[in-house]
């Protein structure tokens, strides 16, 4: 019934980020090469301004320093810690796209800004599953305890 450690909090932090920083980065490079012009409205402007390879990077490294504090505080409290997680994520997810689709940004923009959302959101929740899942039940990263696939595993009364 133990719960990660710090360090291991930490890589997987490392690791989620640079993953999502990497893919943000090829997605804002390809869509420059293809004339995306990246132009936004950030809170607070009247009018569009360039988004920054540098703002994507930043944009990419603090949602995943704000999940891994919420995962490693969930799974301290709550018996199913990276299931709510992953719920509270997908809430986060779908609510930081509703922005971008009502923001005056281009659609170029719009549709590239919310695949490195999704680049985002999958480096994080994937490497979060990887290397902190299971681990508060025992259970081997990854996997909880028992179960394959949501179902219970079979035991010698109920095998073929």
């Amino acid at each position: 019934m133990s719960n990660p450690s710090f360090q291991t909090y930490l890589q997987a932090a490392v690791v989620a980020a640079v993953i999502a920083t990497v893919a943000n980065t090829v997605i804002f490079l390809v869509g420059q090469a293809l004339q995306v012009d990246f132009m936004v409205q950030f809170p607070g402007a009247t009018d569009l301004q360039p988004v920054q390879l540098a703002m994507v990077a930043v944009s990419s490294v603090v949602p995943v320093a704000v999940a891994v504090v919420l995962l490693a505080v969930l799974q301290r409290l709550v018996v199913a810690g990276m299931k709510v997680f992953e719920s509270i994520a997908v809430i986060v997810l779908i609510l930081s796209l509703i922005p971008l689709w009502l923001s005056p940004a281009n659609i170029a923009t719009t549709t590239s800004l919310s695949l490195m959302h999704l680049a985002a959101f999958a480096a994080t929740v994937g490497v979060f599953k990887l290397k902190l899942a299971g681990r508060q039940d025992g259970g081997q990263p990854g996997h909880q305890s028992g179960h394959q696939l949501g179902r219970p595993a079979a035991t010698s009364d109920t095998a073929a």
